[in-house]
């Protein structure tokens, strides 16, 4: 079906949890500068801090917003891309593996992400709902086979 479909609305949690694991980590480097010039650090913190916010309250939404997908007669369409946005067609029948990944905040959520394995390619489908993400894979998987 030409049907797009967006990602779990769940997935923007799991964005922000990523991102904010990286503030933290970010925050340590900034205290770490004040050692050396207080002023570098503070520096450091503001334009990290406005950063981090501009993820949390935009980018996220918008990396949302801008994600679709759709299963073709024997191809997979992604769509996705904030400010450069791309559209990659992945034919299942160069579809070599395909892996299901969850992380644990992932499972905390039911959510699951494919990583599809083709020839010269690799291609990360994140957010599914789990249901769906097996679907998918499955689709994929038979359409593969059907093809050879």
């Amino acid at each position: 079906s030409m049907e797009e479909r967006s990602l779990s609305r769940q997935v923007v949690i799991v964005w922000r949890l990523r991102g904010t694991l990286l503030a933290v980590a970010a925050a340590f480097l900034c205290g770490a500068l004040a050692v050396f010039s207080r002023t570098l650090a503070l520096l450091c913190a503001s334009f990290g801090g406005a950063a981090y916010l501009l993820f949390m309250v935009w980018y996220c939404k918008a990396r949302f917003e801008s994600t679709t997908y759709a299963l073709l007669p024997g191809v997979l369409l992604l769509r996705c891309g904030v400010f450069f946005q791309k559209e990659i067609r992945l034919e299942f029948a160069r579809t070599q593996f395909c892996e299901l990944m969850r992380s644990p905040a992932e499972r905390a959520l039911g959510l699951a992400g494919l990583t599809l394995h083709a020839a010269g390619a690799r291609l990360r489908l994140d957010g599914l709902e789990e249901n769906e993400a097996l679907a998918v894979r499955r689709r994929i998987l038979e359409g593969a086979k059907d093809e050879i």
